[in-house]
């Protein structure tokens, strides 16, 4: 186990927090500027080393709309990743370098992403 493992009960209720803040988001933007449209629903896909956040269309179509860390660990690939980090995707089934946000932040995360639910550039 690593150091700073996030446990599975907080990760759960973190993970629960962030994924009702993001459905209500997107739903809030899609009400707001496309009201002739059904939002998307989210999903998250728990892997080795990551919880992949995607949201699936009223068509099936699914598209990542990130990844998150589910421990902290370092290698020569994404460098050193913390518990919670927040990241881009690079392909369907990859993350993108540099963490953009953490949900352990005070704000679960969310300054990572624009209004609509999409993640932000790295900096």
């Amino acid at each position: 186990m690593y150091e700073n493992e996030i446990s599975y009960q907080y990760y759960s209720e973190l993970l629960e927090s962030f994924v009702a803040e993001m459905q209500y988001r997107i739903d809030k933007d899609y009400k707001e500027n496309y009201d002739c449209l059904t939002p998307p629903t989210i999903n998250t896909t728990k892997g080795g080393k990551y919880i992949k956040v995607t949201r699936v269309h009223e068509d099936s179509n699914d598209s990542v709309i990130c990844f998150i860390a589910t421990q902290s660990f370092t290698n020569k690939t994404m460098g050193k990743v913390e518990a919670g980090d927040i990241f881009k995707a690079a392909t369907y089934k990859t993350p993108a370098k540099h963490a953009r946000g953490n949900v352990l932040n005070d704000d679960n995360g969310f300054s990572a992403f624009s209004r609509g639910g999409n993640i932000r550039y790295a900096n």
